[in-house]
C-alpha cells in the first residue's frame, strides 16, 4: 500500500507522526544538531520536505511493522471487544451505529461485532469526507 500510494497520500499520514519522529528520520547522519524537546510543527513540516519520497516510504513501513504500533492496535481491538466501543468511539470522534450499543439496548458491543461496527463507522467517515 505505501509503495503504491501516491505523495499526498504519504504526505498526509506523515502528517499524523509525531513531529520529533520526522525530525530524528530526517536527521540522521547530519552533523549532530540536537532536537527540541518540544519541535514545532513548521520544523516538522521542513523536515518532511526536505525528506525524498524513498526516505518518507521508508519511515512509514518502519513505523507501521514496529512492536509499537502492533501493541496499540492490539490494545484498542481489546478494548473495543472488551465493551469500549462507546467511549473509543467518542473518544475518537467516529460516529458508529447505535452509539456501539446493542440495538434496543443499553449494553455495548462486544467481541468481533465492536470491531466491526468500530472499522464501518471509521469508513463511513472516510467516504464522507472524501465527498
Amino acid at each position: 500500500m505505501i509503495d503504491d500510494a501516491s505523495d499526498a497520500f504519504i504526505d498526509n499520514l506523515l502528517g499524523f507522526l509525531p513531529p520529533a519522529v520526522l525530525l530524528l528520520t530526517h536527521q540522521q547522519g547530519a552533523d549532530g544538531d540536537t532536537i527540541p524537546a518540544e519541535p514545532s510543527a513548521e520544523l516538522a513540516a521542513a523536515a518532511r520536505a526536505a525528506m525524498s519520497r524513498e526516505e518518507k516510504t521508508a519511515l512509514l513501513k518502519k513505523v507501521l511493522r514496529s512492536p509499537q504500533f502492533h501493541q496499540s492496535l492490539a490494545s484498542l481491538t481489546t478494548a473495543l471487544r472488551d465493551g469500549g466501543l462507546p467511549a473509543v468511539a467518542d473518544a475518537l470522534g467516529v460516529t458508529v451505529e447505535n452509539g456501539g450499543f446493542v440495538r434496543g439496548g443499553t449494553m455495548p458491543l462486544g467481541g468481533g461485532e465492536a470491531v466491526q461496527a468500530f472499522v464501518e463507522g471509521v469508513k463511513k467517515e472516510v467516504q464522507e469526507k472524501q465527498q
